[in-house]
């Protein structure tokens, strides 16, 4: 019963994300082909941010390209890009506007704040 019960509601939810478990499940089909596409999309809509600018997105043409020229970072690289962002300064780690800033606990036991976009929280919403 317990199984009969968990099947239906896999069922009803995938129903109800229909349209986005199609697109997830075709993706699956080509994983590399679509990462690259979405990196690309990226890669286009924020080229024009100020870390978009200071790493070259309009030139990057490959994930090769990205991976050399952008760099591996941790929170401790972007803290002073996302300090920028907290006293309101536009455009710096993307060009989407930035609904709000979430602090959350970090590893190291300090406090990081997380901007937040429109696109960052329908990701969220989508992936859970």
């Amino acid at each position: 019963m317990a199984q009969s019960l968990v099947r239906a509601l896999q069922g009803a939810y995938l129903w109800h994300f229909r349209r986005s478990a199609k697109q997830f499940f075709q993706a699956l089909r080509h994983p590399e082909q679509e990462q690259a596409q979405r990196l690309k999309r990226l890669l286009k809509s924020n080229r024009y941010a100020q870390y978009g600018q200071a790493f070259g997105f309009s030139g990057i043409r490959s994930v090769s390209d990205y991976q050399r020229k952008v760099p591996l970072v941790r929170y401790r690289d972007l803290e002073p890009w996302i300090r920028r962002i907290a006293d309101g300064e536009p455009r710096v780690l993307t060009t989407e506007r930035v609904l709000m800033m979430e602090l959350v606990g970090g590893s190291s036991s300090r406090h990081k704040y997380i901007p937040y976009t429109k696109s960052l929280v329908q990701e969220v919403a989508a992936a859970t």
